[in-house]
């Protein structure tokens, strides 16, 4: 297994325990600005590795470029 299939992998694990996490807080949460705060944190952190994630196959020069593809 490569070592790009391997981050591959890894990262997509992540963001399926971090949804699960954020799902689990969220439904406890007592009020409204704290439920808006768990998830956007979430959708945060999910955001991030979903960008990271599709670096991995081309590593873009910059922020223009990841946009062109």
């Amino acid at each position: 297994m490569s070592m790009k299939k391997g981050k591959k992998i890894l990262i997509t694990i992540s963001m399926v325990i971090i949804w699960i996490v954020t799902f689990g807080i969220l439904i406890n949460a007592p009020g409204l600005r704290g439920r808006v705060a768990i998830a956007s944190t979430g959708l945060l952190v999910n955001s991030l590795l979903a960008v990271y994630y599709s670096c991995l196959d081309r590593r873009p020069a910059s922020l223009r470029e990841w946009f062109r593809m």
